[in-house]
């Protein structure tokens, strides 16, 4: 079985209410975070997990809406404001030792991380300037995203895993899923 989370921490969402969502299976050992949650500057789920009796490590699930959450203004300001916000309030988080995974859509493209005319460039470059600042290092290196555009074929990747102890990691990727333009990151 599984125990299902969501992004203000309570179980089983009501119907439409919910942004991130995680399921774990019942024979893990975890706690929620709330903590790091519910102060309404993205959509996210934090947790320890592990199995019993063993080491748990910290775990973010993120939805970095492209859209305004709890603001009128979804202008690319307002949008570059509450990201800089939640970094500097997850601070800690990034400053720690602790072993760490930050994953989900963040919806910036980090195959355009370098290209200073893309739209969210600022967005990413304090997105870079605080994880990749403190050692953390961004996994997924493929294309996570397909969207279609004019007839076009249009490929992002917005799907993320951040690690502050990316040496511990055997392998990371993503699945693609037959139901969703996103594929399934791991």
């Amino acid at each position: 079985g599984y125990k299902l989370i969501w992004d203000e921490g309570r179980e089983n969402p009501a119907k439409g209410n919910a942004r991130v969502v995680v399921y774990i299976k019942e024979e893990l050992s975890f706690d929620v975070m709330k903590k790091y949650m519910g102060d309404n500057l993205m959509p996210e789920v934090w947790m320890r997990l592990g199995h019993k009796g063993t080491k748990r490590i910290l775990i973010g699930m993120v939805y970095r809406e492209h859209t305004p959450w709890n603001s009128g203004d979804g202008s690319q300001r307002g949008q570059d404001a509450r990201l800089k916000m939640w970094l500097e309030a997850r601070r800690p988080i990034w400053t720690g030792n602790e072993e760490t995974f930050l994953l989900g859509d963040i919806n910036l493209d980090w195959l355009k991380k370098e290209d200073t005319n893309y739209r969210s460039a600022k967005m990413m470059k304090n997105l870079c300037e605080e994880l990749l600042g403190m050692g953390w290092v961004q996994l997924v290196k493929a294309v996570t995203h397909f969207s279609n555009s004019a007839g076009r074929v249009l490929e992002s990747l917005i799907d993320h895993v951040w690690s502050n102890h990316p040496a511990k990691v055997l392998t990371c990727g993503q699945v693609e899923l037959t139901a969703s333009d996103h594929q399934l990151i791991w």
